[in-house]
């Protein structure tokens, strides 16, 4: 086996010319808007620098202090340090999003949107009673099911997801959660 050594953006910079400089660069202007903010843990494994695997307990704060590469791996991550130096792998998603933890600049945003409580909860990906279908999807995304039914003028919506989640709407507000 060959073990490849992660890199920081900066120890990249310092080896990379040509073709290789500006793929780096894209990445680095792309994901260098997470350096310095805060974030805080979903409770997912997340690999430290010395290769450990370890999960952060939810809500354990943590900044980004740099992007790293990984050779021969999965690409682009982001390098946060816990509170107790600890520094830890996370990887972008999409948007401003990173599936290991959730941005505070986020977590106000759906605050805002949703209000504190339900903000909260969709923030840490979770889904309650109360909820609306909008609340839902924001949280767990797409379902990759749907169903439908009306009857005496309601209507009984089920949404399945992966994982084995699946919710159960009565007119538009989650009634039933189930994970498996």
């Amino acid at each position: 086996f060959f073990f490849f050594k992660q890199k920081t953006a900066y120890e990249i910079s310092l080896g990379l010319v040509g073709a290789e400089m500006c793929i780096r660069d894209r990445y680095y202007e792309k994901l260098k808007r997470f350096v310095g903010q805060t974030f805080l843990s979903l409770a997912k494994a997340v690999e430290t620098e010395d290769g450990q695997v370890i999960t952060p307990a939810e809500g354990a704060e943590y900044r980004c202090v740099d992007i790293g590469l990984k050779m021969n791996s999965d690409g682009a991550f982001l390098l946060m340090e816990g509170a107790d130096g600890v520094r830890v792998e996370a990887f972008p998603i999409g948007g401003d999003e990173v599936y290991e933890f959730v941005s505070t600049a986020r977590i106000g945003q759906l605050e805002k949107r949703y209000g504190e409580k339900y903000g909260k909860l969709i923030a840490f990906r979770k889904v309650d009673t109360g909820m609306t279908r909008e609340m839902v999807i924001a949280a767990w995304g797409e379902p990759y099911h749907k169903s439908e039914v009306k009857k005496e003028g309601r209507t009984l919506e089920t949404l399945r997801f992966s994982d084995n989640r699946y919710v159960e709407l009565l007119d538009g507000e989650v009634q039933y959660v189930r994970i498996y």
